[in-house]
């Protein structure tokens, strides 16, 4: 009998573990944002995204963004279209990492 005991109170507590758990997955809401500079080394206006050449430790890389209508893009002062990035322009992008792929929060030309 007490080893029925023990094993409905073990379940007991996996149980509630298992609902904070949940719980707190849930609560989840603000991702964390990374920045990274280089240049733009392409740009498709149709599927939304853009690639950005950088160089870090010594290290060449080629990151792809997905830019949506809720990116803040910004040259200088003034916010500035999509259509307005040009591949050679210089850009630091803030992102975060998603299920679809890295999406861009913010994209700053620099002038």
């Amino acid at each position: 009998m007490k080893r029925w005991l023990s094993i409905i109170i073990l379940l007991s507590v996996m149980a509630i573990f298992a609902e904070v758990n949940c719980q707190t997955v849930e609560s989840e809401a603000e991702p964390v944002i990374f920045t990274t500079k280089g240049s733009v080394s392409g740009v498709n206006w149709v599927a939304d995204k853009i690639v950005v050449r950088t160089f870090v430790y010594g290290v060449t890389d080629e990151i792809t963004f997905i830019v949506s209508n809720s990116t803040a893009i910004t040259r200088g002062s003034s916010t500035i279209p999509f259509s307005n990035i040009n591949i050679g322009d210089n850009v630091t992008v803030s992102y975060y990492s998603s299920f679809a792929g890295l999406k861009a929060v913010r994209i700053v030309v620099k002038q």
